[in-house]
């Protein structure tokens, strides 16, 4: 379940990436955008914009992102269908440089909690 969910994971954030273009993925391996990186705020975001948006800040950084769904048991897989309810590093916090770690906690749009 773990390797199908990393699986999934990479294929979309190499989507993601392909979606943004090659002029940030470009700078970042230029400048080897060594850090520290700034987390925006993605609260209230739809999950593939959240994702792309830390990808934007980022650049050609292999993070560790971890997704989060606690309030039921569906598996995220696609990524416009869900909304980050939380976030960590919280928005304007740096994120990691040791780490590289962001976590965000999903949810079904238009529904209640986190």
């Amino acid at each position: 379940m773990r390797k199908q969910f990393a699986a999934t994971l990479a294929a979309t954030m190499a989507a993601s990436a392909g979606m943004m273009g090659f002029a940030a993925p470009a700078a970042a391996a230029q400048d080897g955008n060594p850090g520290p990186w700034e987390m925006p705020d993605v609260r209230g975001e739809i999950l593939q914009r959240a994702i792309d948006s830390v990808l934007s800040v980022t650049g050609d950084v292999d993070l560790d992102l971890e997704l989060r769904n606690r309030k039921d048991v569906r598996e995220v897989i696609n990524y416009t269908n869900w909304e980050v309810c939380a976030q960590a590093p919280r928005g304007g916090e740096n994120i990691s440089q040791k780490s590289k770690r962001v976590i965000l906690v999903v949810r079904r749009p238009n529904s209640s909690g986190c």
